[in-house]
């Protein structure tokens, strides 16, 4: 749905992660709770991994017709994960709008 996008309110992501290290009795454990993405904080050029300062130009705005795809890098070398997604909030708040033509 088309709409303007702020870099500190409106639609988000929100991820929990955590980061082990080592092995044994060397193993760390880095834990980011609720780590808040704004979907306005985007910048709007291709993947490309020497731009990791997310500047801009941003995403300032969906706009009808267009397809979006959005990247989050937490620059860990290497990953094993399991994820999970929370249910809507009961009732659903801003939920999906239905559009007939």
């Amino acid at each position: 749905m088309p709409q303007t996008l702020a870099t500190n309110s409106g639609p988000k992501i929100t991820i929990s992660y955590t980061i082990t290290t080592g092995t044994g009795d060397a193993v760390q454990t880095t834990t980011y709770a609720d780590k808040e993405f704004y979907f306005g904080q985007f910048d709007s050029s291709d993947p490309d991994p020497s731009d990791k300062d997310n500047t801009d130009p941003r995403v300032s705005a969906w706009m009808p017709g267009v397809h979006y795809v959005y990247y989050i890098t937490i620059n860990a070398n290497a990953i094993t994960f399991s994820a999970s997604i929370a249910n809507w909030a009961d009732p659903a708040v801003s939920a999906h709008y239905y559009l007939v033509n």
